[in-house]
């Protein structure tokens, strides 16, 4: 259990910190929900060595960390696998109160905070309690504008109840009380549609896939396809990262799949890849919803859909505005996005967007519709 330490006394089974609200060595780990002592834990001796800075992105973090508490709380969004929780992790290392949480069950924050800060003693039943024991702390430091900060991650096998029950848990941590700061990780970009509708009161922060030089700087920190001559456009090594930023994208997860598979398998790995995504694209557009279609989510309209989004490019997508007339709100689409086998369209909210998962989702509809003949339903 990690300890709340001031100068070698716990703070802990009811007894109050004397200066100030220490976490022991300063923070938690930096890996939310881990609960061992933060300097002698693996996972807690540095970010990955092959960790590619995004300042975008931490920065905004940070700055959020550092402002006045009681304004909102933040919240992490993106595709899955984009990189969120080492972002998240990144720009609050070396900070003091870091207070890293993982949940999967509604109702569960408050008592998972508790138990990373070992006050268990204090019995805090409700949000307002657990404020009142971080405020004794806080109100120790020379510093009286200083907040803990907590990082709650949301397990990706979490239910829109653990998101909607976490994210109000936070904002009454936060916001409310002004007890601390909260950064809330969500597992992909649909759980944002299981969030409280209180825009005033949460500071959205997106992930997107690293950009070309950010991916070459992964694999460059992997010693990954390395090439003589980097400058060199025609340099074998860097024709092959090409081809697979083109063909199966640069996002994070992605990129750290193929360097696990090795250099070897290359084209096993983008073949698996092309393979998944043309089940998704199939699925996707293949799916009869069990009950009377009321809310536009079958398989004929996510052909139009997949049809005007080949349209587009990757980087503009098909405006939700734009759908109206054929789909079903973005809340309701999204839900069938996420299932499994049809993961072929991924809602982007900074600009209300639908967009292709990947690259190589987008090349699987290119050849589905090719020769034009096919459509929904299958011979019709």
């Amino acid at each position: 259990m990690v300890e709340v330490r001031c100068h070698g006394r716990e703070y802990r089974h009811g007894r109050e910190c004397d200066d100030h609200l220490r976490l022991r060595h300063g923070r938690v780990c930096r890996r939310a929900g881990c609960q061992e002592d933060s300097q002698e834990h693996d996972c807690c001796q540095g970010v990955s060595a092959t960790f590619v800075d995004r300042p975008q992105i931490t920065d905004k973090i940070a700055s959020y960390v550092e402002s006045e508490a009681g304004t909102n709380y933040m919240v992490v969004i993106g595709p899955r696998a984009s990189g969120k929780s080492t972002a998240s992790q990144s720009a609050v290392a070396g900070k003091e109160g870091i207070i890293g949480v993982t949940i999967d069950e509604p109702g569960t924050v408050f008592t998972k905070i508790a138990e990373a800060l070992d006050v268990s003693g204090f019995e805090a039943k409700s949000e307002q309690r657990l404020a009142e024991v971080i405020k004794i702390a806080v109100g120790r430091q020379s510093d009286p504008a200083w907040r803990p900060t907590v990082v709650a991650e949301i397990d990706r096998q979490a239910t829109d109840a653990v998101v909607n029950s976490a994210a109000k848990a936070l904002k009454r941590l936060s916001t409310d009380e002004g007890a601390v700061h909260a950064v809330l990780v969500l597992s992909d970009a649909k759980a944002a549609f299981a969030l409280p509708t209180d825009i005033d009161r949460q500071l959205f922060l997106w992930l997107d896939d690293f950009s070309d030089d950010e991916a070459h700087e992964f694999f460059n920190k992997a010693g990954f396809l390395m090439p003589k001559d980097a400058a060199d456009v025609d340099d074998p090594n860097m024709v092959r990262r090409r081809e697979i930023f083109e063909r199966i994208g640069t996002r994070v997860g992605t990129l750290k799949a193929v360097v696990k598979a090795g250099e070897a398998k290359i084209d096993h790995t983008i073949a698996a890849h092309e393979q998944n995504a043309a089940d998704d694209v199939g699925g996707l557009l293949s799916y009869e919803p069990l009950a009377p279609d009321v809310n536009k989510t079958d398989g004929k309209a996510f052909e139009r859909l997949v049809r005007d989004l080949l349209k587009t490019t990757d980087d503009v997508g098909v405006h939700r505005a734009a759908t109206e007339s054929y789909l079903a709100p973005p809340s309701f689409a999204s839900k069938i996005f996420k299932q499994q086998g049809m993961h072929a369209v991924l809602y982007h909210k900074p600009t209300h967007s639908y967009r292709f998962y990947s690259p190589a989702h987008r090349r699987a509809a290119q050849r589905r519709f090719a020769d034009g003949s096919w459509a929904w339903p299958f011979g019709g």
